[in-house]
């Protein structure tokens, strides 16, 4: 695996300030971006911001100018997408700033007794659909949508794989974010809804180091002190041989929070949740629901969504422009 530049906390906090959306920015209405704005001139964040512009409410001729603004050839804009297939935990790098503690942990300290073993039990092998989706670039996987699968199988069993669908051919996570975001935004605009975004709440964020060890800890036997499988959970970490009570689990999950921060640093573009692609929607905040292979790995597969642009109308164009400035130049 060749190396990767960690971010540091100073420019997570700086990323936290300036990627929140003023109320000004929300209520301002911004003209469409062409698919090349998107993913060769804009940052991240501000081309999510444009597709977040997709709303159920819009005007239908806003919507058909969307749809074929978003729409492939079929051709030149197929994107490799593997499979699903296993990926070993420890080889993933997030590309969000945010790991929350509750949305990690409390489904396998609360609601089921976490499996261990080289398969995790968070691997839904009878659910490929709900496979991670990584972007393998330059001998990294740099984890596109599933984070919060990812740490929860992760601190659970640091050696467990992963089933992943596995996207190439990208020269940047950026990109693969962006394409995922526009093949996202073409489903919303089909069924005509509203653009999923993540909830994003201020709880614990394990990537944090500014979260404590005992604060940590604390939230760990209350969650399984507050679950309804508190004694098959301790028994599933025991017959393991990872830990034998709730104190030696937190000491346990402390030691893989600190692995994951040494081992699997925030990558660029490291925004907020709420700009990070969703791709089974989000019904939770009244926006579309979609499935993840059906609406957007395989249109992305199938070219059906415009993510490499076309720059034979760009060079056209100067072609012409040239031409025109030698007549002129040629008549004077």
């Amino acid at each position: 695996m060749k190396k990767y530049r960690k971010i540091n906390e100073a420019e997570v906090q700086e990323t936290e300030q300036t990627q929140k959306p003023s109320p000004e920015q929300k209520s301002q209405g911004v003209e469409k971006p062409s698919v090349e704005d998107i993913m060769t001139k804009k940052n991240y964040i501000d081309s999510v911001k444009k597709l977040q512009e997709i709303d159920k409410n819009l005007p239908d001729e806003k919507t058909k100018q969307w749809i074929e603004m978003l729409n492939g050839d079929l051709k030149n804009d197929k994107v490799i997408i593997s499979d699903a297939k296993a990926v070993s935990a420890k080889s993933l790098l997030p590309t969000q700033n945010e790991i929350d503690f509750k949305q990690s942990l409390y489904f396998p300290l609360a609601k089921k007794a976490p499996a261990f073993g080289k398969q995790a039990n968070f691997s839904f092998e009878e659910s490929p659909k709900n496979a991670l989706l990584i972007a393998q670039i330059g001998g990294n996987n740099y984890i596109i949508d599933g984070h919060h699968r990812w740490s929860g199988a992760y601190l659970v069993d640091i050696d467990c794989d992963m089933n992943c669908y596995i996207m190439s051919g990208f020269e940047s996570a950026e990109k693969a974010l962006k394409a995922t975001q526009l093949a996202i935004a073409k489903a919303t605009a089909k069924k005509k809804e509203k653009f999923p975004y993540a909830t994003t709440d201020p709880g614990i964020n394990l990537l944090d180091i500014k979260v404590t060890e005992d604060t940590f800890k604390n939230k760990v036997k209350e969650t399984i002190d507050g679950g309804s499988k508190k004694e098959e959970v301790i028994s599933a970490f025991s017959k393991a041989g990872k830990a034998k009570n709730q104190d030696e689990i937190a000491d346990y999950l402390w030691k893989n929070v600190l692995v994951m921060r040494n081992d699997n640093p925030i990558q660029s573009p490291a925004p907020i949740r709420i700009y990070m692609p969703q791709t089974a929607g989000n019904e939770k905040n009244d926006s579309v629901v979609l499935d993840p292979v059906v609406d957007v790995i395989n249109p992305l597969k199938m070219g059906e969504v415009n993510v490499k642009p076309n720059y034979s109308t760009t060079t056209e164009s100067r072609i012409i422009k040239t031409y025109e400035k030698f007549i002129q130049n040629w008549k004077k």
